[in-house]
């Protein structure tokens, strides 16, 4: 019975920790660029090539 009783305060506490975690503010998350400013490689080849840019020989 103590085992019963202890794996049910365990998870009572993993229960507690885990909506507790989802409530506590996150930082807002910083990227050091994107898809279009500055250009990535894949951005600058897809513009180039809509525009009609060289590159093929």
């Amino acid at each position: 019975m103590r085992t019963r009783r202890n794996g049910a305060l365990l998870a009572g506490l993993v229960g507690v920790l885990a909506v507790g975690g989802l409530l506590v503010p996150q930082p807002q998350a910083q990227a050091h660029g994107g898809m279009t400013f500055p250009a990535t490689r894949t951005y600058a080849c897809y513009v180039d090539g809509r525009a009609g840019g060289g590159g093929e020989t």
